[in-house]
């Protein structure tokens, strides 16, 4: 089985791609030329369908760029930031997602594969560690129901064993599409620019005002 730093070196030119759904739970927003750190609330209409544990606990992290809009984008330096403040969030995870090509012996097609930190599933309450497919991909793939637990498979031309099945319902932090391929890694294979997509668990008991008034 080859190392994540193998993969990396094979997609070396690849882009996180820009489809970007509207944030779970709540949006941590930086106003760049200000400096000055905010939230905001999402309509509760956006939680409901998150396939995630107590997702009003979840915040992402976004900035608000003047005539850009919001983008999620972000160094492995400002997640590891977050982990150090357990006062505001119990956890810290993040990944990010690029198109990539998926085969297994049957089937050979591109798919939406999301790398992500070891602790984006614990972050999330759902997954575990290695490679999870989601319930719509592996019922679109291999049928409704089937056992895919270490099932071989591979992503441009690397060999991966299938982990698990996410719950049903579950992309990432999208609400209606995302990617369809989750692998967890290490942090040294997430060292690459400022493209992660960082999400967070607010602490027990903290507030969206208490955390905006200690950020």
């Amino acid at each position: 089985m080859h190392s994540w730093l193998e993969f990396w070196q094979g997609l070396s030119g690849l882009w996180r791609s820009p489809g970007v759904a509207v944030p779970a739970g709540l949006l941590l927003g930086l106003d760049v030329a200000a400096v000055t750190l905010t939230f905001a609330v999402v309509n509760a209409f956006w939680l409901k369908p998150l396939a995630v544990q107590q997702p009003e606990q979840l915040v992402r992290l976004v900035t608000i760029r003047p005539r850009i809009g919001v983008r999620s984008y972000f160094p492995l330096a400002m997640m590891e930031a977050l982990q150090k403040r357990p006062e505001m969030f119990r956890k810290v995870g993040a990944g990010h997602e690029f198109l990539t090509l998926f085969e297994d012996g049957v089937r050979r097609e591109n798919v939406l594969v999301a790398p992500v930190s070891r602790s984006y599933f614990e972050t999330l309450g759902v997954g575990g560690e290695g490679v999870w497919v989601t319930a719509r991909f592996r019922e679109r793939c291999f049928g409704a129901g089937v056992d895919v637990v270490g099932k071989a498979i591979t992503l441009r031309g690397m060999r991966f064993v299938l982990a698990g099945v996410l719950p049903a319902g579950f992309h990432g932090t999208g609400v209606r599409s995302g990617p369809e391929i989750f692998v967890t890694t290490g942090l040294a294979q997430l060292r690459r620019g400022d493209d992660l997509e960082i999400v967070a668990r607010l602490a027990e008991g903290v507030s969206v005002a208490a955390a905006e008034e200690q950020a």
